[in-house]
């Protein structure tokens, strides 16, 4: 029968019948509870120390001697009188004195932050994390420190840090390519648009210098006729360079936000896309009246509608179709949003690529014609900066992609 059970502890009056042997039982039980009290305290993996008052070391379970080597508490003090003396000072540690306070009464002072500690056991630096509960026994304060090491989860947290910080870095990495391949496609865009705005002028241009060679091989060139070709292949000229600032300004990256009709973005695309959609048979439509009015970063959503329109573009390649338009609608909902969707009728996206369409380097476009770039930071310029979302679905005869601005999020 068990010593803790009241009835041995104590014993039957009738049976006992002396004081001795109930004080016998007493003492049994006494001595029991020590020893128990003891297996417990001593049985904690965390090292656990009770100061009295603040400062002098008065008991220390075992996992507190095996870490400091000690046989017994008296052999640790004397040679210490706090287990702070194993503290090693480091920023963002604990030390023996924090803001002017001792140690126990700064991690009981805040309750609310998380303390630690660095200790070394032999050549190896140990972290803890450090709790402290006061206790009164009679008229004794004690307090009761409690070391929790946590040196091996705070490696696994180092090592995860660091491969966050590589994976991080690694990403940046693959954000500044990708922003730069961008900007080349970019960059490649705007110089197939170029181009094409510049072979009329620059048959134009031939075809006046071809008139004035021909008319000085027949003598017949007079100084009027010079002048007013001069003056012809002069403005051309000043048109080009026209061209090349319109582009320039255009590419240029909004700074501010500002405030902007919808259809005036439409009219700036179509001045630039015109000549190009013009000779693959393309026509532009959009409602050239339409009143919608927002504030954003209007270069940005100007870019991400060329991507889309060149995307429709790029998808009537090599379809012999007696028409190929290319329609954005431009709508405002009763709740304010704002809809802009860029439509083709070449026949849409297939149901095993449509999950695909907007992951970085992805194309359906024969090798060397597609960089699977456009799309992606398309999704990222509307989403990120422009604070919208995309989507792309399917319609009868073609692909749909649908930009929506919420309300809240148009100034």
């Amino acid at each position: 029968m068990s010593l803790l059970n009241p009835k041995v502890l104590m014993g039957d009056h009738n049976d006992l019948g002396s004081k001795t042997t109930q004080l016998h039982m007493l003492n049994k039980r006494l001595e029991y509870t020590q020893k128990y009290q003891k297996a417990i305290f001593d049985g904690q993996p965390n090292i656990i120390v009770a100061n009295f008052n603040i400062q002098t070391l008065c008991d220390g379970n075992r996992a507190f001697l095996d870490f400091f080597g000690y046989s017994d508490v008296p052999s640790f003090l004397a040679e210490h009188e706090c287990i702070c003396d194993f503290f090693i000072e480091r920023e963002g540690y604990l030390s023996t004195m924090m803001e002017g306070k001792n140690w126990i009464e700064y991690v009981k002072d805040n309750p609310g932050y998380s303390h630690y500690v660095l200790m070394k056991k032999g050549d190896k630096e140990h972290v803890f994390s450090v709790s402290v509960n006061e206790v009164h026994i009679e008229n004794d304060k004690i307090n009761i420190a409690s070391f929790s090491d946590i040196t091996e989860l705070e490696g696994y947290k180092k090592t995860l840090e660091e491969r966050i910080k590589s994976e991080v870095a690694e990403n940046l990495n693959k954000d500044r390519i990708l922003h730069n391949q961008s900007k080349s496609v970019q960059m490649g865009e705007m110089l197939n648009m170029i181009a094409h705005q510049w072979r009329q002028p620059l048959n134009a241009i031939s075809a006046s210098a071809i008139s004035v060679s021909m008319k000085l091989e027949l003598g017949e060139l007079e100084p009027d006729d010079i002048r007013e070709h001069l003056t012809y292949i002069q403005w051309r000229v000043q048109k080009m360079s026209q061209t090349i600032n319109d582009f320039m300004n255009f590419f240029k990256p909004d700074q501010e936000v500002q405030q902007f009709r919808l259809n005036d973005v439409m009219k700036e695309i179509e001045s630039l896309m015109r000549a190009q959609l013009q000779a693959r048979g393309i026509r532009l439509h959009y409602d050239s009246r339409s009143p919608i009015v927002m504030s954003s970063y209007k270069k940005e959503l100007a870019h991400v509608l060329i991507n889309l329109i060149a995307n429709a573009r790029d998808a009537y390649e090599g379809k012999h179709l007696d028409a190929k338009p290319i329609e954005i609608l431009l709508a405002q909902g009763e709740d304010e949003n704002i809809h802009i969707s860029v439509r083709d009728r070449a026949g849409g996206i297939s149901p095993e690529n449509m999950d695909k369409i907007f992951n970085p380097y992805f194309t359906t476009k024969d090798q060397g014609k597609g960089t699977g770039i456009g799309l992606y930071m398309s999704k990222r310029i509307v989403c990120e900066i422009l604070k919208g979302m995309i989507e792309a679905v399917n319609t009868e005869s073609g692909a749909e992609f649908i930009i929506t601005f919420k309300n809240k999020y148009i100034s």
